[in-house]
């Protein structure tokens, strides 16, 4: 049985924003044909700012698409616009939607957090057979830019304010498959990883006071963390899985 639990989410304060509608979006994905702009006509306070900004001819390191997700998100916190819960909770969500020949149906569903479990238990189910190797990298590297993670080093917990989430795992994954498809490959290397490691996460990073007073951005924490990290041996990993592999 899954077993899953409530978590302390970022949503936004309902006494600031009384039309939920006014600032929800699609994934960001399908942040396109002018709908990025509709987003933003509605709502000073659009989650598109966050998630799919615009970009600039004058986008530069310290002003870009990333840096102002980044500070938008850190004002609309520090000005009650969004507010962190005090105490875990689930999240429910319910999609009313009406079918072409008029029948109107309502999906039900919640976010929380779930207790990850081994394969052969059959509670949680890949979609895809991925590498060992790459998805210890992926996973560690996420993990590293946690400050309170065990796996974070002394670094990252002096100049990190919040490092990146599960999505950006989920991203790194997907962008180091697309590399390995680019270079005529079927499977993902840790290089694959690495090289897109930068755009997946500098604008899930942020960087706190000691870092900013030091002069260091985001794009530093990550070259700190790729040059610290030691990756997995995929000698072994890979006549692990010749060991697993079905027969």
């Amino acid at each position: 049985m899954a077993v899953i639990k409530p978590f302390k989410g970022i949503r936004y304060n309902p006494q600031r924003v009384a039309d939920l509608s006014s600032v929800i979006s699609q994934p960001y994905d399908r942040v396109r044909y002018g709908l990025q702009d509709e987003y933003y006509a509605q709502s000073d306070y659009t989650v598109v700012k966050i998630i799919k900004g615009k970009e600039f001819e004058t986008d530069d390191d310290d002003d870009n698409v990333y840096t102002r997700a980044r500070d938008y998100l850190h004002t609309w916190l520090d000005d009650g616009i969004m507010v962190r819960e005090t105490t875990p909770a689930l999240y429910v969500l319910h999609q009313t939607f009406t079918l072409p020949d008029g029948r109107q149906y309502t999906r039900k569903a919640f976010t929380n957090a779930l207790q990850l479990s081994t394969f052969d238990e059959g509670i949680v189910l890949p979609h895809e057979r991925t590498l060992s190797g790459p998805k210890v990298d992926r996973l560690n590297l996420v993990r590293a830019t946690r400050p309170s993670s065990e796996e974070a080093s002394l670094f990252i917990k002096n100049h990190v304010e919040w490092g990146a989430g599960p999505r950006a795992g989920q991203y790194l994954v997907l962008g180091a498959k697309a590399m390995a498809v680019l270079h005529g490959r079927v499977n993902v290397s840790c290089n694959d990883v690495r090289s897109i490691a930068r755009p997946v996460l500098r604008h899930r990073m942020f960087t706190n006071f000691n870092a900013d007073s030091e002069g260091l951005t985001a794009e530093d924490v990550i070259t700190h963390l790729l040059d610290s990290m030691q990756e997995p041996d995929e000698k072994a990993y890979a006549e692990k899985a010749k060991r697993t592999a079905p027969k």
